[in-house]
């Protein structure tokens, strides 16, 4: 279905129970764990800068990193702290943000705000991987193997220390959101991987995987 507010694409991710996390992961990415799920909806894609533009004008909203005159971007040596960078200028004031590409500069309030106008809620830390690794408890959105040619990430149009200069996805930044449309999840959502990262719900901890719960509930604050 269609949510009205954002006429963002929503699919439905069927009731199910699987196995969290990963041995193969970082540490906070353990014990893997048995969590069963009731149906829930997702978006289909990330967030557009022409649907976030939306929310802004019809909340007269300004984000924190619009409030605060700044916000990070990631360059070899680190994250930067890049005066004037936001939602519209992504890489600082001489930079624009493009109406189809994922808005970026959202912090965790501004995302929650923003659901709170669409109609929609952030999804929990196990909703997220499910809808990303299905009950198949998958490496990727599509399966175990890597395959550079189903998400946008840094290649060699990235200006990156570490990009692979063998993978040309055509991006040296964001991408439209749903570009790789055979990089979608078992459920049909896009973007799972690669493009920009995604909040959820859950307060974070390095401890959240030994103690999270078993079914349909979100961390609490530490």
């Amino acid at each position: 279905w269609t949510r009205p507010a954002d006429k963002m694409t929503m699919v439905c991710v069927p009731h199910g129970t699987f196995q969290m996390g990963s041995e193969a992961g970082l540490e906070d990415e353990k014990p893997i764990h048995s969590v069963t799920l009731s149906e829930f909806w997702m978006d289909q894609t990330e967030v557009t800068v022409t649907q976030f533009q939306r929310f802004i004008q019809d909340q007269n909203y300004r984000t924190e990193a619009e409030e605060r005159g700044r916000s990070y971007t990631y360059a070899n040596d680190g994250w930067e702290l890049v005066d004037e960078a936001n939602w519209h200028h992504p890489l600082g004031p001489t930079s624009s943000s493009e109406g189809n590409h994922p808005v970026v500069h959202v912090s965790w309030d501004d995302a929650q705000a923003y659901c709170a106008w669409a109609g929609g809620r952030l999804p929990t830390e196990a909703e997220w991987e499910y809808a990303a690794r299905g009950p198949e408890e998958y490496a990727f959105p599509w399966g175990n193997i890597f395959n550079g040619a189903q998400l946008n990430f840094c290649d060699k149009n990235c200006t990156l220390d570490w990009a692979d200069q063998n993978s040309d996805d055509g991006y040296g930044f964001t991408a439209p959101v749903g570009s790789f449309p055979t990089g979608k999840s078992w459920v049909g959502a896009l973007d799972l991987a690669g493009n920009v990262w995604e909040w959820v719900s859950d307060w974070y901890s390095d401890t959240y995987y030994a103690s999270s719960p078993a079914a349909n509930a979100a961390a609490s604050p530490a």
